[in-house]
């Protein structure tokens, strides 16, 4: 009985931290390092594995979701299952686009990751983190999520739970409105 009751105070703690870590790290970038808008910094480089650029700055018409992250990260490893299936659930959805940008020095070292955690996000790569540094990143996991103008609405700094509720319904309003 006493192991119940320990287990169930335990499980209502991690919720309410869920809940906690979420709510106040899910804030609008403005009067802090990040950029407000996709389009205000220039050349936002990321790029695909054959070595196609994507600028981010130029992407309107979507939710999108910049995700940087890396594979000696491990609050990143931890996170990726979790944002593995909340990418299962959208990725059909013409209305949002996710970017998960490794900054890893190369193919190779994410190539050797995902042959001991396979997950099926679209991988892109910012050499030497440049394009997360003008997005004011300044430690890994970190998210960002802009509207369909470009606008960063959310930056998300520290790994979270992607199977949350909230989470959920904070990204369905966003694709919601027109």
């Amino acid at each position: 009985m006493k192991t119940r009751t320990m287990m169930l105070i335990a499980g209502a703690i991690v919720a309410l931290v869920v809940a906690f870590v979420f709510t106040t790290n899910l804030k609008p970038p403005e009067g802090q390092a990040g950029i407000p808008k996709l389009s205000a910094e220039k050349n936002l480089a990321i790029y695909t594995r054959d070595g196609k650029k994507i600028d981010l700055s130029r992407l309107k018409g979507k939710i999108v979701v910049v995700h940087f992250w890396a594979t000696w990260c491990p609050p990143c490893v931890d996170e990726l299952p979790e944002l593995d299936r909340f990418w299962q659930r959208y990725k059909d959805n013409p209305s949002i686009a996710l970017y998960s940008v490794s900054v890893d020095d190369n193919w190779e070292a994410i190539d050797t990751f995902r042959k001991q955690h396979p997950f099926d996000l679209p991988i892109y790569r910012d050499p030497d983190s440049k394009t997360a540094h003008k997005f004011g990143t300044t430690k890994f996991p970190e998210t960002y999520i802009a509207d369909r103008n470009g606008k960063v609405l959310y930056h998300l700094a520290q790994a979270i739970e992607w199977d949350s509720s909230q989470v959920t319904q904070n990204v369905d309003a966003l694709i919601a409105q027109k």
